[in-house]
């Protein structure tokens, strides 16, 4: 595989922008409290994740705050209610600060993709939105995709349950399954969930799915951009488990043994041929 220069893994870090407009690059803070508003406390734990917490009986605390990531950034958001988000490249994430609505819902916003644990609370259902769906749930733990650049939103439940809202149709769905949104409707199908969360474990798992989608996934990690020949058909299937720690090099490398296709690495950019 000819290459200009390898290129190395992405890592911890992300922006959180604050009601005021303030924002703060969580790589670059130090540990402990790093914002104070409407009586919630925002600290960086000693592990590089964020913690929200809210000041004595406060619930009035309606401040958004969003936390997105660029390309080659990933991280982990505690919410005052103790759910656990974890959010994968190129991703944002809106909330309340105190994270209650006035409808008695916790409710979240999101762009491309989480993986939530959330914390259950019967009297106020967790309602995750992203584009035209809406996820509803009590406690459970799922993962959702919803980048622009994919056909579909996947929502893939890993325990409990949720009902997944899109225009005038609404599925539940079981774990084990994933729900895939689309304009023409939702579809559900048996998934295996190690391969759909992976990302979070800290690898890629680019068995059975198509070329293209597993390159996306490693496009977004890497903050390169591959640039396809016309010999590489579009049907093709990726295969293949290894660590996100890798560079670039590692992975490609790993695909090529396969057979499947050949790349070039110069600069941001990837050239695949068949």
């Amino acid at each position: 595989m000819p290459q200009h220069k390898d290129i190395a893994p992405g890592s911890v870090g992300a922006t959180l922008t604050l009601a005021n407009g303030k924002q703060i690059l969580l790589g670059e803070a130090g540990e402990g409290e790093i914002a104070r508003q409407a009586g919630v406390t925002v600290t960086k734990t000693a592990d590089g994740q964020i913690l929200y917490q809210i000041l004595g009986n406060s619930t009035n605390a309606h401040s958004s705050n969003t936390l997105s990531t660029t390309n080659g950034q990933t991280y982990v958001v505690t919410l005052p209610d103790q759910t656990k988000i974890w959010l994968n490249a190129a991703s944002s994430l809106t909330y309340s600060t105190a994270l209650y609505t006035s409808k008695g819902q916790r409710r979240v916003e999101l762009t491309g993709e989480a993986y939530f644990e959330v914390a259950k609370d019967k009297a106020h259902p967790f309602v995750v939105k992203t584009g035209d769906q809406e996820i509803e749930v009590l406690g459970t733990h799922f993962n959702i995709n919803s980048y622009a650049d994919e056909a579909a939103i996947n929502t893939t439940l890993l325990e409990g349950s949720v009902r997944v809202i899109h225009g005038q149709r609404n599925q539940i769905i079981r774990p084990g399954q994933q729900a895939i949104a689309t304009s023409k409707g939702i579809t559900v199908r048996e998934v295996d969930i190690d391969e759909i969360v992976d990302w979070k474990d800290g690898d890629f798992s680019l068995n059975h799915i198509n070329f293209k989608t597993a390159m996306r996934k490693i496009a977004r990690w890497y903050d390169v951009e591959f640039i396809y020949d016309s010999s590489v058909p579009a049907d093709m299937e990726a295969g293949g488990w290894i660590s996100r720690k890798n560079n670039l090099s590692a992975v490609l490398k790993l695909i090529e043994s396969s057979g499947l296709a050949h790349f070039k690495i110069q600069g941001r950019k990837v050239y695949v041929s068949k």
